[in-house]
C-alpha cells in the first residue's frame, strides 16, 4: 500500500537569515539578462531575489528559501545506515508499489558535487534513491568510485544551470529509452517514489509535461522549484534533448527559473501537481516549515497558494521535502517505511484530481 508519511523529524541547526536587495520582477529584463548579477548574489540575493545565508567557514553559501538556512551537514551523521528488518514487514501487501515500480519507470539524476558524495549523496543512495528505476548521481567531476558522473563545470551556485543543462543531455543521449519519467533532485531532497509514481500514473509519458513545486512568477506558467525536484515526462525530455541551440538561454542564473524558461518555450506544459483535495505534494522547503506554516516573505509572492498552511495543506500522499539533513533522511525513512501502529490498517485514497494536464495556477 502506498505509505503515509508521518510528520515526525529531527531538528537540523538553525542560523538567521541574511536579506539584501528588493527581487527583480521584470520578467523581460530578467529572461533577457538570464539572471541577477554575480555582485547581488555575493551581497546576499540568489537568482530569484531570494535571501542567501553564509553556512560555513568554507565560504559555501546555501539558499536561504527554508527560513533556517542551516548548515546542513554540521553536526549530522557520516556514516550511512542501513535498514535490514525486512523479515518484519513479510506481512505488508506491496502488490500496487511493485506494479507501479514496473509500469511508471523513473530514472533519477541527483545534483551532487564531489564534497558531497560522501556527506550528502550516500544517504540519498541508500534510502530514496533505492527506489528509484534508475539512479544517477550528476557531479562536477567523475568519480568512478561512487559512481558518480563528471559534468566537467566548474562548481558553485553560478553554474548550477549549466550543470542541469548537461545533466539533461546526458540523460538523454544515454537513457531516454530506459524510463518514462525522469526526475532531477538535489543531494538534500527527499523524495517518497511510490507518491511520486502515483501521481504519474495519472499521466501519460508520451505528452509534454513535467511536474514540481509550482511557483507562479516570471512567465505564463510558472515554473517549478529545483529544490523540490521536477519531473520530465519522456516527450519533454526528448524535446529538450533534440532543442535547437537558440531555444533555451545558455548564460548562467537562477536553475530552476531559466530551466522553466526552457520548457515553456519548447512547448512542455507546467503539470498539476496539487492532489484532488488541493493540497501540496511537492515541497521545496523543509517540512517543518510546511508543518507549522512557517513561510519567508518571497515565499508567499511565489506561490499562489502560500495561504494554506499548516499540516493540513500537506496532501497525504507527499512527493517530497528540500533541505533534508542526512540525519533527517533517515528519521524519514524510518517514519515513512518502517514504523507502523499497531491496529490502524490505512486505506488507500484516491487523490489524483481528475485532470492533471494543466498547471495548478489555472
Amino acid at each position: 500500500m502506498f505509505p503515509r508519511l508521518r510528520h515526525r523529524t529531527a531538528a537540523c541547526f538553525i542560523i538567521g537569515l541574511v536579506f539584501g536587495y528588493q527581487m527583480a520582477t521584470n520578467k523581460e529584463a530578467f529572461f533577457e539578462n538570464g539572471a541577477l548579477s554575480y555582485a547581488d548574489r555575493v551581497n546576499g540575493f540568489d537568482d530569484v531575489g531570494t535571501p542567501i545565508v553564509d553556512v560555513g567557514s568554507n565560504g559555501s553559501r546555501h539558499d536561504g528559501s527554508d527560513w533556517k538556512a542551516g548548515n546542513l551537514d554540521v553536526g549530522n551523521i557520516t556514516d550511512v545506515i542501513r535498514f535490514s528488518d525486512l523479515q518484519q514487514h513479510k506481512a505488508d501487501d506491496d502488490t500496487i508499489a511493485r506494479g507501479l515500480y514496473q509500469s511508471v519507470r523513473i530514472l533519477c539524476w541527483v545534483m551532487t558535487s564531489p564534497s558531497n558524495l560522501q556527506k550528502r549523496a550516500s544517504h540519498v543512495r541508500e534510502t530514496w534513491g533505492r527506489r528509484c528505476n534508475v539512479l544517477l548521481f550528476m557531479s562536477d567531476a567523475e568519480d568512478p568510485d561512487f559512481p558518480a558522473i563528471g559534468l566537467n563545470v566548474k562548481p558553485g551556485r553560478l553554474h548550477l544551470y549549466t550543470k542541469t543543462m548537461l545533466a539533461f543531455d546526458h540523460v538523454y543521449q544515454h537513457h531516454l529509452n530506459d524510463a518514462d519519467w525522469f526526475l532531477k533532485a538535489d543531494d538534500d531532497t527527499y523524495v517518497i517514489l511510490e507518491n511520486l509514481r502515483y501521481l504519474l500514473s495519472a499521466n501519460s509519458p508520451d505528452d509534454p509535461v513535467y511536474f514540481g513545486h509550482h511557483f507562479q512568477m516570471f512567465m505564463e506558467q510558472g515554473y517549478f522549484s529545483g529544490g523540490a525536484g521536477y519531473v520530465l515526462s519522456r516527450e519533454a525530455l526528448r524535446r529538450y534533448g533534440s532543442r535547437t541551440m537558440n531555444a533555451c538561454v545558455r548564460n548562467n542564473g537562477a536553475e530552476d527559473l531559466l530551466f522553466g524558461f526552457c520548457m515553456e518555450r519548447l512547448g512542455v506544459k507546467a503539470g498539476n501537481s496539487r492532489d484532488r483535495l488541493n493540497r501540496s505534494r511537492f515541497h521545496s522547503l523543509n517540512i517543518r516549515n510546511h508543518i507549522q506554516g512557517i513561510y519567508p516573505e518571497w515565499y508567499k509572492k511565489f506561490d499562489n497558494y502560500s495561504g494554506h498552511k499548516g499540516v493540513e495543506s500537506i496532501s497525504d500522499y507527499p512527493i517530497s521535502f528540500h533541505y533534508v539533513c542526512p540525519d533527517d533522511m533517515y528519521t524519514l525513512e524510518y517514519f515513512t517505511y518502517h514504523a507502523s501502529v499497531y491496529g490502524l490498517m490505512r486505506g488507500l485514497q484516491q487523490l489524483n484530481p481528475d485532470d492533471n494536464s494543466t498547471s495548478d495556477h489555472h
